[in-house]
């Protein structure tokens, strides 16, 4: 018996043309037409030869109406061979959809740490001017001149909370290296 009701289902057959006199090469034909990457070659092999080492194996194979079958190929003590067929199509999706969703993940997550390593450079090197600039001005001599109490208080306190701001950036440049692997 080389088909059933069930088998006729799974691969969207008509069970009529798949009476008890069919031989497999018309099921081979009409499923190799279905498949996608027809494993049907080696089950009509199977079912037919006479190999020695008569090896069970499974796989999955993908119809072009998007179902996708897992397949066992049983060698049984009399000779025989059964081939089972389950459909797997939804879980298939469901694997499919959680990798892509993974990947944009991993892809999103990999922008934010481009973003923040780049923005973080970016406001370093004028925080660092900003600084050298508030030092300088401290300096005594001939280079700025000299500064009333009030402008010293406002340079300390573009200083120091440039130097507060940097060390933000520093930290937050520090967290995206490690969160980056590097």
């Amino acid at each position: 018996r080389l088909s059933n009701p069930a088998f006729a289902g799974l691969w969207g057959l008509n069970h009529e043309n798949l009476q008890r006199d069919t031989h497999i090469a018309a099921i081979r034909a009409e499923c190799d037409r279905l498949a996608l990457d027809s494993p049907w070659g080696s089950f009509a092999a199977s079912v037919t030869g006479f190999d020695e080492e008569r090896r069970d194996r499974h796989g999955q194979v993908e119809l072009r109406n998007g179902t996708v079958l897992r397949y066992g190929v049983i060698h049984l003590p009399n000779g025989q061979v059964m081939i089972t067929f389950v459909d797997v199509t939804d879980s298939v999706n469901v694997e499919r959809a959680l990798k892509d969703k993974n990947e944009a993940l991993q892809k999103a997550d990999q922008l934010k740490n481009d973003f923040v390593q780049h923005v973080s450079y970016e406001l370093r090197s004028p925080l660092t001017n900003i600084i050298g600039f508030t030092d300088l001005l401290l300096l005594p001599g001939p280079g700025a001149g000299p500064l009333t109490p009030r402008q010293r208080e406002y340079i300390d306190h573009i200083g120091s909370s440039s130097s507060v701001l940097l060390t933000i950036v520093n930290d937050i440049l520090d967290l995206a290296t490690v969160d980056a692997g590097i």
